[in-house]
């Protein structure tokens, strides 16, 4: 059945749009920079659409009929209008809540007026559900990802629009299947209303397909004066396996829009089915933000590339979700209501908190879509905090991090752990693992957790409140665990706060195999001078250098550096695959491979005393970073390998660097003294000998050049441990 809409009496007209943008009356500072939806298109399944009303009428062009898949695109409103099999009334006759449903999102009075939407430049593809049989109940074909779903995507349309519901609020298998339209067509977002049940209790108002992993399912709140409450009508979460739901929630109540069949008049609905367009509108004006060229500078043409021309839905869906504000109440809250609780969920959407506008906002976003992710790969982001040092920024009390991916579609339905591929991401403090102050061990997890990562939701959030001037964080996004080997995941994710610009010295520079399609995928940002920092010339001496020449395989390499008794803030120590002193660094398929870095002084600029490092593999992510998402495992294979001292954060500026072997076990026969570093071996005659009996030339090319397989192993066993034969 579908959500039905609450009469009202009372109207508040245009507030509902600025209270999705700005939390302002009136201020819609989206629509004064030209974001309006302009060369966007909403699919929207409902009722009906009255094509005469003046919001979607059209001098020019005729309406369009019955159509296939085809689009008109010189359509003023209305590209698509197509039936379901059953009928259809092509004028809302029925009911009215189609028209009304997609004025909210898309419509304009055609020469200018008052009927204005939330994205009153985009346009509408129409699916027409009514069924003229039975009044009361809408007819939903049985091929969800046949006509119903690819007629909009194939008209255009990225982000279909669905205010109605019913049945279950297990994850079904009709909900699967919107699931599994939005996996295979990765930029198409479906944006539904959560449902008018909430007066039935928790977990009992959630229907198809309300229930989505992928889709976005929006609540209800109340209109101006009382817009920080949940209505008591919205539907509660969790869904049957424990999700979060709603999504997100908006303006529900009293909402001003089309009525059908009046030629021009407006008419106030009530209830989430008001809220899931009004969200979709915007989700226009975050596609056309990108399309448009708007990130990262926040105005038109600031990119000059456009990476984000054709945005994911999981980015916009990351967009729309990580600046949602709280609200302060729900109806049926006994105990209140909070972030991520069933209620809200993550909160109402708030756009300007989403999408910096030059000139307005005064925070940045970084940005990354589609990042191709393998189970048990881990990616890490570096941000510093920079508010002008004086509380110059407009968003300097948080630092908000979104990232959310489309999981794989449930085959046959689900009841419980519906989520397949597990990701999870967390934030760090760059003072991790200093003990000085015990907020420096502190792991941000997402959604209100703090002991755990949450396997439940494929979108999570993390918010640190009041971070300080020269903070430096670490997003960590990881591969937990896939329901297939060998699959891979794509995400995306929003980082979003009083950013310091990227440090781009290393950026283009990739060594290995093919970088993830995002940009500034590394570390980037410099960390903070320390205390003790002083300025170097090249003219000071700098070192670094091994324990040993040779280790063996999953022996601890002991790394001592220097740079005439001081260090500084940007330089690093990077541990590379192969011998960089005779390669050079250009990028080509024999270039050595960089693969573990860390900051001299720490990457909290504090302990730049620190000149003896020991990589082993135990914990090492404490201590190095990996680069890049390279991957070389530990043991270390056998090879050569370099250590190089990098200064002033560039890869190319190197101080000083110094080789070393990666070689196999000595066999079990041969015995080595770790104490005393002496190589014994068993001789000829059976007599215990060690390195210093054939330091006589003949000795020494007996036993290393010999082609009896016990002298070849004795003197290569001898030139690991004693160093004496290959002079």
């Amino acid at each position: 059945c579908r959500v039905g809409a609450h009469p009202i009496v009372k109207t508040q007209n245009e507030n509902e749009r600025s209270i999705a943008q700005s939390g302002v009356a009136g201020w819609t500072p989206f629509y004064d920079v030209g974001l309006n939806g302009t060369g966007q298109i909403v699919a929207i399944s409902d009722t009906g659409l009255d094509q005469g009303h003046c919001a979607f009428s059209d001098s020019q062009q005729p309406l369009p009929g019955q159509t296939t898949l085809h689009a008109n695109h010189a359509k003023r409103k209305v590209v698509q209008y197509m039936y379901n099999p059953n009928g259809g009334d092509a004028n809302d006759l029925m009911d009215g809540h189609g028209t009304h449903v997609a004025a909210t999102a898309v419509g304009r009075q055609e020469g200018g007026g008052p009927v204005d939407g939330a994205a009153p430049g985009g346009k509408v593809a129409f699916f027409d559900l009514s069924n003229p049989s039975d009044g009361e109940k809408m007819f939903i074909p049985n091929g969800i990802e046949g006509t119903f779903l690819q007629s909009g995507y194939s008209a255009g349309a990225r982000v279909h629009s669905a205010s109605w519901g019913g049945g279950t609020n297990m994850l079904g298998l009709a909900t699967a299947r919107f699931d599994r339209f939005m996996k295979i067509n990765d930029d198409m977002l479906l944006v539904v209303a959560n449902g008018n049940n909430g007066i039935n209790g928790f977990g009992t108002a959630l229907g198809f397909p309300a229930g989505t992993k992928n889709g976005l399912s929006v609540g209800a709140a109340r209109n101006w004066g009382e817009q920080e409450t949940v209505v008591g009508f919205s539907s509660y979460g969790p869904t049957y396996d424990g999700r979060i739901k709603p999504d997100i929630v908006a303006t529900g109540v009293a909402v001003t829009s089309a009525r059908a069949q009046s030629g021009c008049e407006l008419s106030s609905k009530t209830g989430t089915s008001m809220g899931a367009p009004l969200v979709s509108g915007m989700a226009l004006l975050v596609r056309q933000y990108f399309v448009d060229g708007f990130y990262p500078g926040g105005f038109k043409g600031s990119s000059s590339t456009n990476t984000f021309s054709n945005p994911s839905a999981a980015l916009v869906k990351a967009v729309l979700m990580i600046g949602s504000r709280k609200m302060g109440s729900a109806e049926y809250a006994k105990y209140g209501t909070d972030y991520y609780d069933f209620f809200q969920g993550f909160g109402h959407v708030a756009l300007l908190h989403s999408l910096p506008i030059r000139g307005i906002t005064n925070y940045q976003n970084r940005i990354y879509d589609r990042v191709p992710l393998r189970e048990g790969e881990e990616h890490s982001y570096w941000v510093q905090i920079d508010d002008g040092g004086g509380g110059g920024c407009s968003y300097g009390d948080e630092l908000r991090v979104m990232m959310v991916y489309t999981d794989e579609p449930n085959t046959m339905g689900c009841s419980q752990d519906c989520v397949l591929n597990h990701v999870d991401m967390y934030v760090i403090p760059a003072t991790y693992g200093d003990d000085t102050n015990e907020n420096n061990n502190v792991v941000y997890r997402p959604n209100g957790l703090t002991d755990r990562p949450d396997t439940k939701n494929v979108a999570e959030r993390v918010i640190i409140e009041r971070p300080q001037h020269g903070d430096l964080y670490e997003i960590r996004v990881k591969g937990t665990d896939f329901v297939e080997a060998g699959m891979i995941q794509e995400y995306a994710l929003v980082i979003n706060g009083c950013l310091a610009a990227p440090d781009t010295t290393l950026d283009g520079t990739y060594y290995g195999s093919t970088p993830p399609k995002a940009t500034n995928v590394g570390f980037s940002p410099t960390p903070p001078a320390a205390a003790n920092d002083d300025n170097l010339t090249n003219a000071q001496l700098f070192s670094v250098r091994t324990s040993k020449q040779m280790y063996y395989e999953g022996e601890p390499i002991v790394i001592e550096y220097d740079a005439n008794g001081k260090l500084h803030h940007q330089d690093f120590i990077g541990i590379w695959q192969g011998d960089l002193t005779t390669t050079s660094t250009s990028g080509s398929s024999t270039t050595p491979l960089l693969f573990k870095y860390r900051y001299t002084c720490g990457l909290n600029g504090k302990v730049c005393d620190r000149n003896k490092l020991v990589f082993d593999g135990q914990a090492d992510d404490f201590i190095f970073r990996t680069y890049k998402n390279t991957q070389v495992g530990w043991p270390l294979p056998l090879g050569t390998y370099t250590i190089a001292y990098h200064r002033e954060n560039r890869i190319s500026n190197i101080g000083a660097t110094v080789t070393f072997q990666v070689l196999a076990p000595l066999p079990s026969s041969i015995k080595v003294c770790q104490d005393d570093d002496t190589f014994r071996f068993v001789a000829n005659n059976g007599q215990e000998r060690d390195c210093s009996w054939i330091t006589w030339q003949w000795q020494r090319k007996k036993y290393c050049t010999s082609t009896e397989p016990k002298h070849q192993e004795i003197g290569k066993a001898c030139d690991r441990a004693c160093h004496l034969c290959w002079e």
